[in-house]
């Protein structure tokens, strides 16, 4: 009887009995000023004297469902490599090579089906197997030059041959069957320097520059003008058919051009058909009498004389310059187009 009271004495029923108990012995007075609805309401000093002694172990329970598989993990890391296997047996041995035999022949000596048509070659043999290398066909003559002092005779050399006169400096040929024929000159004529007649083109046109510096002043005026006067020449590289005259001669100061006649620069110097044109880059020290007027170069022919003429030689031209301080020089271009 106690047993089973044991079993069911819990801490649930414990907490019943001490409230019936409570209730039955405070009377009335419990009852209006407490209610235990908890166990929270007790003195833990209380519940641990109403706790009773734990039971028994219970009987294992039954095993749970299996969990579903989890996610892969990282793998490992890599394991040493495996020691090298054993040498496997050694192999079959080949089949033996083909033999060839060869054999050189001439055309007289070709094999029964002449397979090089007379002209010879050799006959290779592998595993009771002909095949043939013929020779080439014989190719023609070459031609031969020969040489010596003298046109050749028609008995010299044969069809299609050359022949060099090596005092005439001519060759011959090729030889036909009738005969040489004419020789050609090994050489030209010589040939004229420059351009055809050795004169400057119709309507070409060739430049130049000029300067001139101190110390160049002469020790006598010119024309009668007490200055000195400088002097300096222009040469055409490839000369005029006909000289110029002074219609035709154009001397410019220093900023002037781009003329009928004159219509380059001094840094891109021009000149009509049939004239030479004089750009003047710089001038220093020059005269200043007649209005400037001699502040330029004067253009005249490549003379010997005291007093050259106005105009420009079919080689070129001289130059003159009127001198007023000691310190002088200048520099320019020309340009000069034939007629």
């Amino acid at each position: 009887m106690f047993s089973r009271i044991r079993k069911r004495f819990t801490f649930a029923n414990v907490v019943m009995v001490f409230a019936l108990v409570f209730a039955m012995t405070g009377g009335a007075y419990a009852a209006s000023k407490y209610v235990i609805t908890s166990t929270k309401q007790i003195s833990p000093k209380v519940l641990k004297q109403l706790q009773g002694k734990g039971g028994p172990k219970g009987q294992a329970g039954a095993s749970g469902e299996a969990g579903s598989i989890g996610s892969q993990g990282p793998g490992g890391p890599a394991g040493p490599n495996g020691k090298n296997g054993e040498n496997g047996a050694p192999g079959s041995a080949g089949l033996s090579g083909k033999s060839v035999v060869g054999r050189p022949f001439s055309g007289s000596e070709e094999p029964p089906a002449e397979p090089c048509k007379g002209l010879g070659g050799s006959e290779f043999e592998v595993n009771a197997s002909q095949s043939y290398a013929c020779n080439g066909k014989i190719g023609a003559d070459g031609k031969t030059v020969l040489s010596g002092s003298g046109a050749p005779a028609s008995a010299t050399g044969v069809e299609g041959d050359f022949y060099i006169d090596t005092t005439a400096e001519e060759i011959y040929g090729p030889k036909t069957a009738s005969a040489w024929g004419t020789g050609t000159k090994l050489q030209g004529e010589k040939g004229e320097p420059w351009t055809p007649n050795n004169v400057l083109p119709s309507k070409a046109t060739e430049t130049g520059g000029w300067a001139f510096g101190d110390g160049n002043a002469s020790t006598e005026g010119y024309a009668g003008y007490p200055n000195k006067n400088i002097r300096t020449a222009i040469s055409f590289p490839i000369p005029l058919s006909a000289a110029l005259e002074e219609s035709n001669v154009k001397g410019l100061k220093v900023g002037e051009g781009e003329t009928t006649e004159c219509p380059g620069t001094v840094t891109k110097p021009e000149a009509e058909p049939g004239y030479l044109c004089v750009y003047s880059g710089e001038l220093t020290g020059l005269s200043t009498e007649f209005g400037g007027a001699l502040q330029r170069p004067f253009v005249r022919k490549l003379s010997s004389g005291a007093s050259p003429e106005p105009g420009a030689n079919t080689s070129g031209a001289m130059l003159f310059f009127y001198q007023e301080e000691a310190t002088t020089h200048g520099n320019g271009t020309w340009a000069v187009t034939a007629p």
